[in-house]
């Protein structure tokens, strides 16, 4: 399930309290994956020193966004991979933002929820998704749990 997302543009400082917010309101996430550009390096520093369990540096590799959002749509179509409700209360981000966003990719202005997408699956499920870059508009089609 993809539960909660922080969806603004922050500096460091910013960023680290916005993470330790998160960490607060889902304690039981015990995986913290932090993609290791930008400010991500301090970040995975900075949480590491302070004594914050479960971060695990991600890199994008060699692969194109295509063909990293191609290689989860398996695990999308299997129904393995779950959003909230957009009718649920608190989750109309769900429609207005998350699908809006993955509908357009990769033709969007903003892709990062389609690339978060890809390291959390490929976290929990390895190498079970195709190599092949499949059409991530048809996976995504109808795709929340009741």
């Amino acid at each position: 399930y993809l539960l909660d997302q922080l969806r603004q543009k922050l500096d460091y400082v910013q960023t680290l309290d916005a993470v330790r917010l998160m960490i607060k309101r889902w304690p039981q996430a015990w995986t913290k994956l932090v993609e290791r550009k930008a400010n991500g390096h301090a970040l995975i520093s900075m949480l590491n020193d302070n004594g914050v369990s479960g971060v695990m540096p991600v890199t994008p590799g060699s692969m194109s966004k295509e063909a990293r959002a191609g290689s989860v749509a398996p695990i999308i179509r299997s129904g393995n991979a779950i959003l909230p409700h957009p009718e649920n209360p608190g989750y109309q981000w769900v429609e207005t933002d998350y699908l809006d966003e993955a509908s357009k990719f990769p033709n969007a202005s903003n892709d990062d929820q389609v690339d978060a997408t890809y390291y959390i699956l490929k976290h929990w499920f390895g190498n079970q998704g195709a190599q092949a870059s499949d059409d991530i508009i048809e996976a995504i089609s109808g795709w929340y749990g009741e």
